[in-house]
């Protein structure tokens, strides 16, 4: 690899940690001679990087006090949102989440808001501890599946879900991946492949029971069958050799591969067709395997995320809205 792409692709991981709040404004990067050790790249390839980082306006270096984040990174901030998710990783190409919060960054520096982000596990979520959470701000945006523990949520601010499906009676906008058209993309990735029988393998959460249920009355709709339905996890007993398998959570496909279940065994007619509706599998590269998934662009929905609660607050009379964004199929 030519030393220009070494350099670039530095140049964009530290750009990356930036957008997904790892590096702060104001924050002082780790010295050249750590992130040599960190990355394993070369004293000139990562004074190429700042240097690079430094034209954009991204990095500020002063002599005898290291290279920080630039302040004007943030800008004025017209107005204060909150987002809260789970803790993710230091890198965007090792989480959904981070994706998603980076495009909450970039779309909201440039509305001129400031981001409060807070840490909030799923199953400690309610509307007490969201109110607690958002209570200096003008808008809330929660990424994830916060839908699967939350019984309620009773806010006057407005409120996007990013990866949801329940909108608490009209009271959060809702932006996920389009079901009708994963269903359409899925039944032809099959069909391509002469399949024509499925196990599916569904999960707990409310958005990926809706997409197997638009799935399943469009895939009997085109004449395929489905010899076994399960939740979580596939059974070897049930996969036949010309079987397909679609995991509507990514996570369960990943976690299926990594204990080796389709390998042969007591089966080893074990197909090799495993499609996933969920992009959890771009980041499952431990397993040695690459998995098919049907993705949504998690950086664009979080953009989204942030234009739509700006409609939100600027006209708070105006009803909440579903938004389906089509998937990406990664072969």
């Amino acid at each position: 690899m030519r030393q220009t792409a070494k350099y670039r692709r530095l140049a964009e991981m530290i750009e990356g940690k930036i957008d997904c709040g790892v590096f702060q404004e104001g924050e002082t990067l780790p010295s050249i001679r750590r992130l040599m050790a960190q990355t394993g790249y070369s004293l000139n390839t990562v004074r190429k990087a700042f240097s690079l980082l430094r034209d954009r306006g991204v990095l500020e270096s002063y002599r005898g006090s290291g290279t920080r984040v630039s302040k004007s990174m943030r800008g004025e901030a017209h107005g204060r949102i909150t987002v809260v998710s789970v803790e993710f990783g230091t890198a965007l190409t090792h989480s959904l989440t981070a994706l998603a919060f980076a495009g909450v960054r970039k779309a909201a520096k440039q509305a001129g808001l400031a981001i409060s982000r807070k840490i909030l596990f799923a199953d400690t979520c309610s509307g007490v501890t969201l109110a607690r959470a958002a209570r200096h701000s003008d808008g809330l945006i929660l990424l994830g599946g916060y839908d699967a523990f939350m019984r309620e949520m009773n806010l006057s601010l407005p409120t996007v879900g990013i990866g949801m499906h329940d909108s608490y009676g009209g009271r959060m906008s809702i932006i996920d991946l389009d079901p009708v058209c994963a269903a359409e993309m899925a039944c032809a990735y099959f069909l391509r492949k002469n399949i024509r029988s499925l196990i599916l393998v569904s999960h707990d959460r409310l958005n990926f029971e809706f997409r197997k249920k638009i799935f399943k009355d469009s895939w009997i709709a085109r004449g395929g069958t489905v010899t076994a339905e399960f939740t979580g996890h596939a059974e070897t007993k049930a996969i036949g050799k010309n079987t397909g398998i679609l995991y509507f959570f990514g996570g369960d496909a990943v976690t299926d591969m990594g204990k080796d279940i389709f390998s042969g065994g007591k089966n080893p007619g074990s197909p090799v067709n495993i499609l996933c509706m969920d992009g959890k599998p771009l980041f499952g590269r431990e397993i040695g395997r690459h998995l098919p998934t049907l993705a949504l662009n998690w950086f664009e929905a979080g953009k989204l995320g942030v234009e739509e609660l700006c409609r939100r607050i600027s006209a708070p009379e105006t009803p909440s809205r579903r938004i389906y964004l089509p998937p990406k199929l990664y072969d």
